[in-house]
C-alpha cells in the first residue's frame, strides 16, 4: 500500500507540470499577436508620411 501511494503522488505532480506548460504556451501566443498589431500600426504611419510628402511636392 505504501508503494502504491508514492506512485499516485508522482503521477499527480506530472499532470500539474503539464498544465503549467500549456499556460506558458498560451502566453507566448498572446505576445506574438501583440507584435503583429504593432507592425500594422507602423505601416499605417509610413503611408501617412509618404502621402504628406507627395502633396507638398504638388503644391
Amino acid at each position: 500500500h505504501y508503494d502504491n501511494n508514492k506512485q499516485q503522488q508522482q503521477q499527480q505532480q506530472q499532470q500539474q507540470q503539464q498544465q503549467q506548460q500549456q499556460q506558458q504556451q498560451q502566453q507566448q501566443q498572446q505576445q506574438q499577436q501583440q507584435q503583429q498589431q504593432q507592425q500594422q500600426q507602423q505601416q499605417q504611419r509610413q503611408q501617412q508620411t509618404t502621402t504628406a510628402i507627395t502633396t507638398t511636392n504638388i503644391i
